[in-house]
């Protein structure tokens, strides 16, 4: 088969009904279609992914029963150590008065650090379907935040400002020489006062401190900020995945 579907314990547990993630490998045949649905009716919402966005499964992945296109995911990458905006090995970072800023692991989170990421994910796929209430899309990034904080494999980037949260960013190791930017949020107030770009010449400290050779990040394709944001810190377009949400009776 040219696909694997995985459940998802943390998605099952948040939606309260069985959830799965299948991924596509090749090019869909009629028998894998078939496949993929015998397979999905176990699970009540199932999230699928098209890497390289192949033109020749779109149009099968869209004649699944209850299925709608709800992202264009663009991953991109920054694997010069000198590609990140400020990324040098040279300490102490500058700061502007009244700012601080850290990256660590293992930290608990204040509340003001989850009201700094409201409204940041609208063009997340959960705000793009119609099963999906907004309170609920709201709720997953409030607890990605919960489950990732006080552990050692999930490192946060917090700016503030007078003591305020203006901006966070959750990272991870995928290995010992690559990181994932989960996710990257500048509370509204804030925003283009260069609160990201402050905690992006942060990750290159800690790039260099680490000899992180690879950062990873993901946005939609609809979000121009976020992807002009990215290319002026010299991430360049690494892949394009699309996804697709089928719901289940």
């Amino acid at each position: 088969m040219s696909f694997a579907v995985h459940g998802l314990a943390w998605d099952t547990e948040y939606f309260g009904f069985p959830c799965a993630n299948i991924d596509i490998s090749g090019t869909l045949s009629d028998n894998d279609a078939k496949e993929l649905v015998r397979l999905s009716r176990q699970y009540r919402f199932v999230t699928i992914h098209n890497p390289d966005a192949l033109i020749g499964n779109e149009k099968t992945i869209l004649s699944l029963p209850n299925t709608i296109k709800t992202d264009v995911n663009i991953r991109l990458c920054s694997s010069d150590p000198a590609g990140i905006e400020g990324a040098v090995s040279a300490l102490p970072l500058e700061i502007k008065e009244g700012y601080s800023v850290v990256l660590d692991n293992n930290m608990p989170l204040s509340p003001d650090v989850f009201d700094a990421v409201q409204g940041s994910f609208v063009h997340s796929r959960f705000y793009q379907d119609k099963h999906i209430t907004t309170e609920k899309a709201d709720g997953v990034f409030y607890n990605w935040l919960k489950n990732a904080q006080n552990r050692p494999d999930k490192y946060f980037c917090i700016c503030r400002y007078q003591g305020r949260c203006a901006g966070v960013m959750l990272l991870s190791f995928i290995d010992k020489k690559s990181i994932v930017i989960e996710l990257l949020s500048v509370c509204k107030t804030f925003q283009n006062t260069g609160i990201g770009t402050l905690m992006m010449r942060r990750l290159g400290v800690f790039r260099a401190e680490k000899n992180v050779t690879k950062i990873l990040v993901g946005t939609q394709e609809r979000n121009s900020a976020a992807l002009a944001f990215y290319k002026k810190n010299n991430f360049k377009t690494d892949r394009k995945t699309h996804i697709y949400h089928m719901w289940n009776n």
